[in-house]
């Protein structure tokens, strides 16, 4: 697992600069506005092939048992989330995403564990056994979970962008 260092949140509206803010921008929503609209924002990407770990995310990779809880203490510890602590759970482009949400429908188990419900692991693919990236961006409070095939789709795609000139 790698470990994150200590760096401040990019302020709402702020141009990203970490590979944290790039992926929390692309997958998190923006707060309305007064009137209840999105504000207009552009999804940057970042740039992986020439970039270095800059320490805004932290990972593990964990198993999904027959229950759908999937052991994830350090990154939850690192998230400042302990058992109890109720969660938001979204999906987007079957990417779960996990925030930290008092009125949320999943928590943090006593054993550091999340629960990915039978619908959500359904929808995804998930069977007993299964591993999941763990991806946290510690200072935004956002837990992300990539499935193996996903994490494939992403490679192959980044992969086959940079054979094709298309990523430098």
């Amino acid at each position: 697992m790698s470990r994150g260092t200590s760096r401040s949140a990019a302020p709402q509206g702020a141009v990203a600069t970490t590979v944290a803010d790039h992926i929390v921008t692309a997958l998190v929503p923006s707060r309305k506005t007064a009137r209840g609209h999105d504000p207009a924002r552009s999804l940057p990407l970042p740039v992986l092939h020439n970039s270095a770990h800059d320490g805004s995310m932290v990972y593990d990779i964990a198993r999904v048992d027959a229950s759908g809880r999937v052991p994830a203490r350090d990154v939850l510890r690192h998230l400042g989330w302990n058992p109890g602590d109720s969660l938001g759970l979204t999906l987007v482009a079957d990417t779960i995403v996990l925030t930290a949400d008092v009125g949320g429908f999943a928590a943090v188990s006593r054993q550091y564990c999340v629960v990915i419900p039978a619908m959500v692991r359904a929808r995804c693919g998930i069977s007993i056994a299964h591993k999941l990236l763990l991806a946290a961006a510690v200072h935004h409070r956002v837990l992300l979970a990539y499935t193996m095939s996903k994490l494939d789709k992403i490679m192959n795609y980044y992969h086959t962008a940079s054979t094709a000139g298309k990523v430098s």
